[in-house]
Formats: C-alpha cells, structure tokens, sequence
C-alpha cells in the first residue's frame, strides 16, 4: 500500500511539472499587444513580444519573417520548413520538407507576402528556387524568371515585393535582381567586389518611400543604397559619410518604416541599428544575450503596414517584436 502511494504521488509530482511547463511556454508564446500609435522620428522603438510558435512545434531556426496582416510566416531551414503564426504567437501549422521537389526545400530563406493575390513567395537558398504558395502554404507554382547561363538565380536570398514587382539579391552571383510579378526581368546590377556598386554576399533588400534600393552587403559590411534605377547613391556603415570604420559585422536583414528609419540588423554583434535615410545612427537595439531586449546571432527583419517590428532572433529560436 505504501509503495503504491508513493507511485501514486510520483505521477502527481511528473504531471504537475509537465502541466507547469507546458503553462509556462505556452504563455511564452503568445505575443504582448502593440501599442497604438507611433513615437517621433529617430525615437528607440519599444519591445512589445515574443513568439516562439507553440509546445509541440517550436520554432528551431527562424531566418526571415513576413506577414500579411492575420498570420505570421517564418522560414526554418532547420526543419526545411515555413512556419505560419497566429498573431498571438501559435504555430497554426507548417509547410514544406526536406527534398527539392515541388512544396519542398533544402534551404528556405528569404520571403515575401503578395497582398494582392494573396500568394507567399519563397526563396531557397541552396536550390536556386522562388516558390510560390497560397496563404494557406498549397504549393501553387515556381516563380521562374527564364535566366540562362550565369545569369540564373544560384543562391536567391532576400526577397521582397513591392509595386508589383520582385527585388532578390543572390548570394552567390552578387547581384540584385529586379523582375516583375511575371518573372520579366526589369533591372540587374551589381558583380562581386569592394567598390562602390559591387558586392560580397549581397543578403536583405529593402525600399524607402521614393523606391530607393537598401541591400545589406553582408560580407563587405556595409549597407549600399541604390536609385530605382540601380545607380549607386552611398554608403551606410555608421561612420560619418560612410567612409570611415564600419559598425557592422556581417549585416543581414533590413526595412525602412513609415517614419523613413531604416533599421538593421548587426548579425555578429547581436544588435540592431536605427539609422536615417542620410546613414545617421539614431540608436541601437540589443546586445548578446537571452532576454527579452537581446538577441543572439539576429537575422531577418520585417515592418508590417501598422510599423511593428519583426526580428527573427534565430539562436534565441523566437521572433521578437518592437513598435
């Protein structure tokens, strides 16, 4: 009899710490409300929540992040998947799979919400791919520009869709790709290389208000803006003009909000920098660590229509938002 009360309180003791867990993340992952309205320009925005997805499917290796506005996608190339949240955080279910068929991937990076046709665009970094999704994750078709040669996408990595047409930097080709929405090629520039205009490792794209072109230059540390016309403007590094020692180590992602601040993300350095449009240093954000204000090895960042900020805080395994 003794020795089935202790199994008996055994089993109260397993279940109680399974349900306080379970308690604990689960409300880990649900997101604190925004806060209406926005500060002034250049003033640090503020956290607002974090999202984990949920107890049975974690996120493990968040890269980018888009919405559109009722859920939340995030690429995972660990699990060879993307993940779609609810704007509470929770993890409504995931597409893809490891393989390089159709509705699968190898490597899925950059991504982008079409709103118009309500249609998910992803890239895969390792296969050369952009695939088409509906918002639901149903495969739908290849985003196939009709590239020949050098000239084909090898590595597409960031990704973003604004007035009908498609940005993609390649990693590989050093190059920034314009197409519209039927994969005409509109606009190409860019080859490997330190000089102004050239890159290494060309990783997020971004747009300003006038259709300015924002590429995080990863392995030259530095940011390189561009006109629409993809003629080379300036530097953006931390320094003043540009010119002097950068503050960046291997930058990736970047957005401009409606404000015209443009926010990047400092991958090596766990931080996140707030700039004007001119390249001037309104504030930083993070540092190495596990709470709710740090990151550890940052990578994608998203600005929705209503200015919340997104960052995919990928060795934190969250995504982290900011208003």
């Amino acid at each position: 009899m003794k020795r089935r009360n202790v199994y008996i309180m055994m089993a109260g003791i397993v279940l109680t710490t399974v349900a306080v867990f379970a308690f604990i993340f689960t409300n880990q992952s649900r997101a604190i409300p925004t806060m209406p309205g926005l500060g002034a320009i250049g003033q640090e925005p503020r956290y607002t929540g974090t999202l984990y997805g949920d107890f049975n499917n974690p996120l493990e290796k968040p890269m980018d992040v888009a919405t559109n506005g009722q859920f939340i996608y995030v690429s995972d190339p660990n699990n060879h998947q993307v993940q779609i949240l609810d704007n509470l955080g929770a993890t409504i279910f995931a597409f893809g799979g490891r393989g390089s068929g159709e509705g699968e991937f190898q490597f899925p990076y950059g991504l982008d919400f079409h709103q118009a046709t309500a249609t998910l665009y992803v890239a895969d970094m390792y296969t050369g791919k952009i695939s088409i999704f509906t918002d639901k994750g149903e495969f739908i078709s290849y985003f196939e520009p009709g590239l020949e040669g050098e000239e084909s996408l090898r590595s597409p990595g960031g990704l973003r869709i604004v007035d009908e047409k498609v940005y993609v930097t390649d990693i590989q080709n050093n190059a920034i790709y314009v197409f519209d929405l039927a994969g005409n090629l509109l606009l190409t520039f860019g080859n490997g290389g330190s000089e102004p205009g050239e890159f290494v490792a060309p990783n997020a794209i971004a747009l300003d208000s006038e259709a300015n072109i924002y590429v995080s230059d990863s392995g030259n540390h530095r940011v390189q803006v561009f006109t629409k016309e993809g003629e080379f403007l300036r530097v953006i590094n931390g320094s003043e003009g540009g010119i002097g020692n950068s503050i960046f180590v291997n930058p990736r992602g970047l957005a401009v909000d409606a404000r015209d601040t443009l926010y990047v993300v400092n991958n090596l350095s766990h931080t996140v920098h707030g700039f004007d449009l001119d390249g001037n240093q309104l504030f930083t954000l993070g540092g190495m660590g596990q709470g709710v204000n740090d990151f550890f090895l940052p990578n994608g960042l998203f600005i929705d229509q209503q200015n919340t900020i997104f960052i995919t805080d990928t060795l934190n395994q969250r995504v982290v938002m900011y208003r």
